[in-house]
């Protein structure tokens, strides 16, 4: 899972473009992000990945 502040909207945008999106969730600050996202893509997303609570 990803948690990607609202600032960040590059970033989510490509989310959807490159991964599988399981499920989303937004709140006031971030919208989180739930999928399959291939390896060479990871290191982009690492800073806001979150364990799944």
């Amino acid at each position: 899972m990803v948690r990607l502040p609202y600032s960040e909207g590059a970033l989510i945008s490509r989310f959807y473009e490159l991964a599988i999106v399981e499920k989303e969730a937004h709140t006031d600050e971030y919208t989180e992000l739930t999928g399959t996202l291939d390896r060479e893509h990871v290191n982009e997303y690492q800073p806001y990945i979150v364990e799944n609570t």
